[in-house]
C-alpha cells in the first residue's frame, strides 16, 4: 500500500514520512510533496491507497486536491490535516468522504491510529472484493472446467478468505461447503 503527504511545510511532510515504522503499518512507500499540482503528478503516475494532506496551501488548497480526486473516482482514503479548528473545513472534509480530520500538531500515536483503522478498512475491502469475486465465479461456471489461472485464484482466495455465506448451496464446487 501506498501513502501520500501532502503539506506546503516541508518539515510537517519530512515529520510523517519519519515518525512512524509505515512498513510495519502494511504501507511499504510513503511519498510527500508541497503542493497541489506536485500531488496530482504522483497521483498521475502511482497507484496511491491514502491521502494526508493540508488544507490551506498556496495556489490550490487540499479541497481542490480532494475534488480532482473524486471527479476521477479514484479510491483513496484521505486524512485532512491543518491548524484549522474551522467548522466549515469539517463540514467540508465530510461531504468529501474524509476519514479523520486532525488539528496541527498532530500527536505520532493519533496518526498510528488513524493510519491502522485505515489499513483495516483497506484490508477488509479488498477481502470482501475478493468474495464477491469468487461467489461471481460460482454462479457463472456452467462446464465445471477450470483453468490454470482459476484454480490458483481459488487457492488464494479459500487461504484468505472466510465464507460469510456459510456454506454455498448454488455451486455444487463450492469451496465453501
Amino acid at each position: 500500500m501506498k501513502l501520500l503527504v501532502v503539506d506546503d511545510n516541508k518539515y510537517v511532510v519530512e515529520g510523517i514520512k519519519r515518525q512512524l515504522d509505515w512498513e510495519e503499518l502494511g504501507i511499504d512507500c510513503v511519498y510527500g510533496c508541497y503542493s497541489v499540482p506536485q500531488a496530482v503528478e504522483i497521483l498521475k503516475e502511482h497507484v496511491i491507497d491514502f491521502l494526508i494532506t493540508d488544507i490551506e496551501m498556496p495556489g490550490q488548497d487540499g479541497f481542490e486536491l480532494l475534488k480532482w480526486l473524486r471527479e476521477r473516482e479514484m479510491e483513496v482514503d484521505t486524512v485532512l490535516l491543518t491548524s484549522y479548528a474551522d467548522f466549515s473545513y469539517a463540514r467540508a472534509a465530510v461531504s468529501f468522504q474524509c476519514f479523520e480530520y486532525l488539528l496541527k500538531p498532530v500527536e505520532t500515536a493519533v496518526i498510528r491510529e488513524v493510519m491502522e483503522k485505515l489499513v483495516e478498512r483497506r484490508n477488509q475491502r479488498e477481502r470482501d472484493r475478493r468474495l464477491m469475486e469468487y461467489g461471481n465465479h460460482c454462479l457463472l461456471r456452467r462446464d465445471g472446467e477450470e483453468t490454470e489461472g482459476e484454480k490458483e485464484t481459488e487457492k488464494q482466495i479459500k487461504l484468505s478468505s472466510i465464507c460469510l455465506m456459510l456454506l454455498c448451496p448454488l455451486c455444487p464446487q463450492c469451496i465453501f461447503r
